[in-house]
Parts: structure tokens; C-alpha cells; sequence
């Protein structure tokens, strides 16, 4: 974390939460299908006990606008968590900016809260009295402990229909390779070429 520095070029700044929630529960689904197809082939696999993501950001939700006609990258926080939660991914947030505490009333702070507690998670402000190492410990002592998700009444959605279907979550993991494939040669090698 002390390497990142922040972007000052506003043509590149934007704060995805939706999007980068739904990258990485196609991750986490990607590695337990792997995993699963290793056990079938009785081949040595591995074994995911937790699958959580760790949110740590300095806001809320507010896309670049450039990204406004991309569906997956202007996807909604919301719907993202849904998808986090069908999939028994456990989210927590951390907002780690003064003005998040002020705005902590909002009704889009308390939807998210509200969103983020459905998938088993837990929504964090950190702030003098409680530091992001002592909110660390917090979700290590959670993990670590018997955790169980909420039970709620789940709606079929075209997101749902998607897990659903074993040739979509094949799709869904090849895109979701391709996607990270194209981000790393656009990040290694297209922006060091002058």
C-alpha cells in the first residue's frame, strides 16, 4: 500500500467499487472451479476456506465518467454485492477518508452498509480511535471465527441466472481471464511505450 501513489491525471481517476467487486468474486469463482475440476481429475488440489474481499477505499461509489456506456464498469455497487453474496463471498469495507464519518447517516452509506452485512461481511470507517491495522485485526478475528451469512429471500435475476448455468460460469471464467490478460499487457506494456 505505501507504493500506490494516487492518479493525477483526471482522465484516469474514477472509483469503481461495483466493478472491482464483481472482478474479484469472477477471481474467487475461477479459482474454486479449477480447484473443483483438479479433485475430479484426482489430481492434488487446493482447499478454499474463506472467500472474503477486502474493500479499502477512500470513497463511495463514482466511476470515471469515460467508463459511463460500460455496463461492467458502471455496474452499480449494489447489484455487485448481490452477486458477492450469491456466491458466498463475504465483503468488508473500510473507508479510510475523515469525510466518510460525516456522511456516515446517508442513505447511500447505510444502503451499502446494509448490502455489504448481507454477504456476511462487515462495513468499517477507520478513524483515530479505531486504525485500518486494528480494523485488520477485527476481520482476521471474524475469519478466523464461526461466520454465517444472513439467510435472506433471494430474487432469480439475469446476475443469478448467470451462476446458474455451468457454459455461462465457463464463459464468464474465460472472460474474466481474457479481461485480466488484457489489463496486464495494457498496463505493462502499452503504457511504458511512449
Amino acid at each position: 500500500l505505501n507504493s500506490i501513489e494516487p492518479v493525477t491525471n483526471e482522465d484516469e481517476d474514477g472509483t469503481a467499487i461495483g466493478y472491482a467487486i464483481f472482478k474479484a468474486v469472477n477471481l474467487i469463482r475461477a479459482t474454486k472451479y479449477y480447484a473443483q475440476r483438479f479433485e475430479n481429475l484426482q489430481k492434488p488440489a487446493y482447499n478454499i476456506e474463506n472467500q472474503i474481499i477486502i474493500i479499502l477505499t477512500d470513497g463511495l461509489q463514482s466511476p470515471n465518467p469515460l467508463d459511463r456506456n460500460d455496463p461492467f464498469r458502471f455496474m452499480r455497487v449494489g447489484q455487485a454485492l448481490r452477486y458477492a453474496e450469491v456466491n458466498k463471498v463475504r465483503v468488508y469495507y473500510i473507508g479510510v477518508d475523515p469525510i466518510l464519518q460525516q456522511a456516515s447517516n446517508s442513505t447511500e452509506m447505510l444502503e451499502l452498509k446494509k448490502n455489504i452485512e448481507a454477504t456476511g461481511g462487515a462495513f468499517f470507517l477507520a478513524n483515530k480511535a479505531e486504525s485500518v491495522e486494528a480494523i485488520y485485526n477485527r476481520i482476521d478475528a471474524l475469519e478466523k471465527g464461526e461466520i454465517q451469512a444472513p439467510v435472506r429471500e433471494k430474487k432469480q435475476s439475469s446476475i443469478t441466472n448467470l451462476v446458474l448455468l455451468s457454459w455461462q460460469e465457463e464463459l464468464a471464467i474465460i472472460s474474466t481471464f481474457s479481461l485480466a490478460l488484457f489489463i496486464l499487457f495494457e498496463t505493462i506494456f502499452v503504457k511504458r511505450v511512449p
